[in-house]
């Protein structure tokens, strides 16, 4: 399983680099004064095929990989239930993934074009003792590469989603008990 580690702390402002070679990338993240601007997607190689970029634009809530641009919304939908944080996610190419985070890891497995093929995405771990783990995003080799670019934005945003959730929650909670 071909495998990209991210160099910083902040997977939103880090490079990828792959353990064998491979395309490297960039992701840089533009915040404004009311958030997140966009969210792009770099790549590092001169590669004319393995040089497809993306990006995420939080304000215009669209995704784009190469040339082609889609509203977020209509790429995925919810497919568990109503405590569950899976999502069916699919880019126009015609593949769709299933999407679900579990303990530290966000998976996404192949959903309608026969394949169990997808990708792990396993957050940062830190140690107190040892050294800290790197985050690292994982894809099987039947995954087409526009693909995993798609699936990198697919990671990147649902864990930032992810943690803003959780930041409001601990602001609310914050809130209640001292109010």
């Amino acid at each position: 399983m071909p495998s990209l580690t991210f160099t910083g702390k902040d997977f939103l402002n880090s490079e990828l680099h792959p353990a064998y070679a491979a395309v490297s990338y960039r992701i840089e993240t533009h915040s404004g004064f009311l958030g997140r601007k966009t969210t792009t997607l770099t790549p590092l190689s001169q590669s004319p095929y393995r040089g497809i970029p993306g990006e995420i634009d939080w304000r215009d809530k669209t995704f784009q990989i190469g040339d082609v641009k889609h509203n977020w919304s209509g790429l995925n939908r919810d497919t568990g239930g109503f405590f569950s944080s899976a999502k069916e996610w699919h880019w126009p190419s015609g593949r769709s993934y299933v999407v679900n985070y579990n303990n530290g890891e966000w998976t996404a497995v192949g959903h309608s074009w026969g394949s169990t093929g997808g990708a792990v995405f396993r957050l940062r771990r830190s140690h107190i003792t040892t050294a800290s783990e790197p985050a690292t995003i994982s894809f099987s080799q039947d995954i087409p590469y526009e693909d995993t670019v798609f699936l990198i934005l697919v990671m990147i945003f649902s864990e930032a989603k992810r943690e803003d959730k959780s930041q409001e929650l601990r602001e609310y909670t914050l809130a209640a008990a001292g109010g």
